[in-house]
This record gives structure tokens, sequence and C-alpha cells, in this order.
């Protein structure tokens, strides 16, 4: 009896060492995501001109917002597919 508790309590070890493994993976793959999403950002930023032009009788307005992260990450899946089938 008391070796099926030891059992059971080192496969609950073994488990919970290899969740908060995958959990550890999962962290640092989320935090490059958002490092290379942040470097995306700044890329469009920079597209954007500093002044807008200004002429003689024209109204010139611009926006601009950045795009939700979950149609980022579809975009980057939809053109890594792309490429996956040419």
């Amino acid at each position: 009896m008391f070796m099926k508790i030891y059992e059971a309590i080192n496969e609950r070890k073994e488990a919970e060492a290899a969740l908060q493994e995958n959990l550890e993976k999962i962290e640092a793959y989320s935090q490059a995501l958002d490092s290379e999403m942040e470097k995306g950002h700044q890329m469009q930023k920079n597209f954007q001109p500093a002044e807008i032009l200004q002429k003689n009788s024209w109204e010139v307005a611009a926006f601009f917002s950045q795009p939700d992260k979950l149609l980022v990450i579809f975009m980057m899946c939809l053109s890594f597919l792309i490429i996956q089938s040419d």
C-alpha cells in the first residue's frame, strides 16, 4: 500500500515537473512572439510620414491603428501556409 502511494507521489511530481517545463517553453515562445510583434509595430510606425502633407484648399487627415494581435498571428500563419504550398 505504501509503495503505491509512493509511486503515485513520484508520478505526480514527474507530471508536475513536465508541466512546469512546458509552461516555461510556452512563456519563452510567447515572449519571442511579443518581441516580434513589437518589431512589426515599430516597422509600421516607420512607414508613416512624420508630417502630413498640407496643400492649399486641401483638407487632409490621417489615422493609424495597430492591428489586433490575433489578426497578426492569423496573417503570419496564413502567409506560412501559402509559402508551404508553393
